[in-house]
């Protein structure tokens, strides 16, 4: 709610308190810097405390904390291997911020073996940007980077629209009228669009730095040149768009979880880019299906005198925010 009314310092300080609260109380044992702890989201008391560390990384990236911010996402990765909030999603943007590039390139080859990561269009662009900086950095060339690009690009032709659509720059009419980027948005699901859109929000910023839009613009427009001159590659694109298609038709449980805590701070992050979640509610959005409620945990109204003082503060909020909702989660026995 603090978010919603743009009390960020209010919510922030929440935040911070809930998060240190719920470290005084943990088991003496639990160690967050221990590579073997685990806290499983699948239980219902555990997942306050990954939507906080959510909540927190995001704002802490937004502040300029970056390497904080990617740390937190890997204890996050750690908890959970599972990555119940779509850590992967966020966690290439939070190592390119940090310009931890060696690291991204290392987890994201794993992460291919491991999670399949490489089908992801941001892990594909973020991974190629590593590239070029290392390469730059150690004085090689940037062919694998060129390559790794253009393979992005030829995948989802529509992140280089948006990457300059985000920011404000007008992409050559070489590029503007052709085929392959032209129409590449209608020929993307709406939830796939989103997504795209928002990546571009939260990495633009990198994109656009002087020497990375140069190579990014060389990129796109070698790929246009080879599309032309090539009617094997226009093929190869058609089925890569395909590919593209049936993997992101609908958003997965995590990344809806994902969207639905950041959502709030919308305004805050990515100038309200993020996509609307209907019908979910923030502070435990789309619950596992095998959930575990160890401790009867019980919400909604109670049938005893707090009930008008609830109902009161139920109307309050709905007037104040016209997508508040109570939590009544379905029964998890």
């Amino acid at each position: 709610m603090m978010f919603r009314i743009e009390e960020y310092t209010v919510a922030n300080t929440l935040i911070e308190q809930s998060i240190a609260y719920m470290q005084f109380v943990a088991h003496p044992s639990f160690q967050l810097t221990d590579p073997s702890t685990r806290l499983e989201y699948s239980y219902m008391e555990n997942r306050t405390f990954h939507i906080l560390i959510l909540k927190y990384l995001h704002l802490l990236t937004n502040r300029a904390c970056h390497r904080t911010a990617l740390e937190l996402a890997k204890m996050l990765l750690n908890l959970d291997p599972t990555d119940p909030l779509a850590i992967l999603f966020i966690i290439d943007t939070l190592a390119l911020r940090a310009r931890e590039h060696q690291w991204l390139i290392d987890a994201v080859d794993h992460w291919s073996k491991e999670r399949n990561a490489g089908f992801l269009f941001n892990i594909q662009f973020s991974y190629a940007m590593a590239h070029y900086h290392v390469a730059v950095k150690h004085g090689g060339d940037t062919s694998k980077a060129d390559d790794l690009l253009q393979n992005a690009m030829l995948r989802f032709p529509t992140i280089l629209m948006k990457l300059y659509e985000c920011a404000n720059v007008t992409p050559s009419a070489k590029l503007q009228a052709h085929t392959l980027f032209n129409n590449a948005t209608e020929r993307m699901t709406r939830n796939l669009n989103d997504l795209i859109f928002l990546y571009a929000k939260f990495t633009w910023s990198k994109w656009r730095e002087p020497a990375v839009f140069e190579w990014l613009k060389q990129n796109a427009e070698a790929l246009a040149d080879r599309y032309d001159a090539d009617p094997a590659l226009q093929e190869r694109a058609k089925v890569l768009v395909n590919e593209g298609l049936n993997l992101f038709r609908s958003w997965p449980d995590e990344v809806i979880r994902h969207l639905c805590v950041i959502k709030p701070m919308s305004s805050l992050l990515v100038d309200g880019a993020v996509p609307e979640v209907t019908n979910l509610v923030a502070s435990d959005p789309s619950p596992p299906n095998q959930g575990v409620n160890r401790y009867g945990y019980t919400f909604g109204p109670q049938g005893d005198s707090r009930t008008a003082a609830q109902s009161t503060l139920r109307e309050l909020f709905s007037s104040l925010l016209p997508n508040y909702a109570v939590y009544a989660p379905p029964d998890l026995e």
